[in-house]
Parts: C-alpha cells; sequence; structure tokens
C-alpha cells in the first residue's frame, strides 16, 4: 500500500532540470513547424547538405541562400528586359530544311535584312478586319 502511495506522489512533481537547461532553452528556443510532404520535399531540396538551423540562419546572412536567389532574380529581370528588345524569327534553309536564327542583334540586321524583310512582307496584314 504504501509503494502506490509513493508511486502517485512521484508521478505528481514535476521533473527538475538545472539552471544551466533553462539558460540553454531561453537562448537556444526551439521552433516547431508542420509542412507536407510536398514542401518538406522541396525544403529539403533547397537546404541541400545544411541542416536545418544552418539554412534557416542562411536566409537572413548577407552571402546567404535568400541573398543569392535575390540576386539571381535582378539578373534574370534585367536579362528578359535586354532579350525582350530581340527581335527573332526563323526560316526554313531552302537547300537543307533546318531553320535559319535572325535577330536585331546580327551586324547586317539593319542595312540588309530589315529593308529586304519589309519589301518583302510590306502588302501583308492581318487577315479579316485589321485595325492596325
Amino acid at each position: 500500500m504504501v509503494k502506490v502511495i509513493v508511486k502517485d506522489m512521484a508521478k505528481s512533481m514535476a521533473k527538475h532540470y538545472p539552471p544551466a537547461y533553462y539558460r540553454y532553452r531561453e537562448k537556444h528556443p526551439t521552433v516547431s513547424i508542420v509542412l507536407t510532404e510536398q514542401t518538406k520535399k522541396a525544403l529539403d531540396q533547397a537546404r541541400g547538405d545544411m541542416s536545418y538551423a544552418k539554412f534557416l540562419a542562411s536566409l537572413f546572412t548577407p552571402d546567404g541562400v535568400f541573398f543569392q536567389f535575390q540576386k539571381q532574380r535582378v539578373f534574370l529581370e534585367k536579362e528578359k528586359k535586354r532579350l525582350a528588345k530581340v527581335e527573332r524569327f526563323s526560316i526554313p534553309c531552302p537547300k537543307c530544311g533546318k531553320p535559319i536564327e535572325f535577330n536585331n542583334t546580327d551586324s547586317d540586321w539593319s542595312n540588309e535584312i530589315k529593308p529586304k524583310l519589309q519589301d518583302m512582307f510590306g502588302l501583308f496584314s492581318h487577315a479579316g478586319d485589321c485595325s492596325k
């Protein structure tokens, strides 16, 4: 009978931790999140060989993952604007049938290619009612 009372008393008492444990917990808080399987796979792919803690910390450092993505995004936006200005088209080669690529960055574009294109296609317009 005495053993049962001792067991019940032991369960009701909270576990005692040393002060160092509480100091550590204050300086190193735990962050828990629930992810879908798909999101976790994407996170694992993005972090590579890094631990979760190092990956999340790298998001906020100047040379971290987030800033690398941001630099890449800026570069891609500039490249997209540059390529939007390039006029491109292709025609099949009369001999072999493979496409011949033309764009306005070719050296002979403005004095040879563009005038010939305007002569050949100058009379073409949209089918039907064209307001342009």
